[in-house]
């Protein structure tokens, strides 16, 4: 098997066309159909994806979202969400509940086959330095927890919401630092309150040109 996939949703049919798609591609597909189901399977599966559909009847992907990334044994777990396309509502949510990536209805199989295969290779490379660090703690080798200095915060502005998810995806794992992902029109009035990264990845077509390397933080 390719890795293990859980998909929730509230709608038998959509997630037996999901887990079709996704069989097809050799992957080993469970499936919830509510939120509290998904996140009790999300705990016992330990999978190497989730994919949460915006509605799961008792709650919504988002709060799902958010409750696996607060959980210290789900929180390394790449999570995407399945959004009306065009809904930007939708997709700030899914952002703001900390989700790795977001797909738009309908699904197209082709571009679900690519996403779901980005994410499979952050999410590998997360459980390697996971277990590298975990080795490294029970042979002594690691500093204790207080030695070492709070946790940075990474902000990342994309030309797209896209670009931007697939830039944390592809770093989740790799570091102990908060990487959060912000608007370029939101992100000089975050600063101007206060709200300051210690780093600032922007892309250089932010703008629609080369002005993203020219912003002035």
């Amino acid at each position: 098997m390719a890795g293990r996939i859980l998909i929730a949703d509230n709608v038998p049919t959509n997630r037996i066309i999901l887990k079709v798609k996704l069989a097809s591609a050799f992957y080993d597909v469970s499936q919830a159909a509510t939120g509290s189901d998904a996140l009790a399977r999300a705990r016992e599966l330990r999978p190497n994806l989730i994919i949460l559909d915006g509605n799961l009847g008792d709650m919504t992907g988002y709060a799902v979202c958010a409750a696996l990334k607060k959980d210290p044994l789900t929180a390394h777990i790449p999570v995407a969400i399945i959004t009306p396309a065009h809904d930007t509502t939708a997709r700030i949510a899914a952002l703001k509940a900390g989700a790795d990536e977001f797909l738009t209805k309908p699904l197209d199989e082709l571009t679900l086959t690519a996403r779901v295969r980005a994410l499979m290779r952050a999410s590998a490379t997360s459980e390697e330095l996971r277990r590298r660090n975990e080795t490294a703690h029970a042979l002594g080798f690691s500093e204790p927890a207080s030695h070492f200095e709070t946790p940075g915060k990474i902000t990342l502005i994309g030309a797209t919401t896209e670009e931007a998810m697939t830039w944390r995806a592809g770093l989740r794992g790799m570091t102990s630092d908060e990487i959060v992902i912000e608007r370029g029109d939101h992100v000089l009035e975050a600063i101007y309150n206060g709200n300051v990264s210690d780093l600032y990845v922007i892309s250089a077509q932010f703008g629609g040109g080369a002005e993203g390397i020219l912003v002035n933080l």
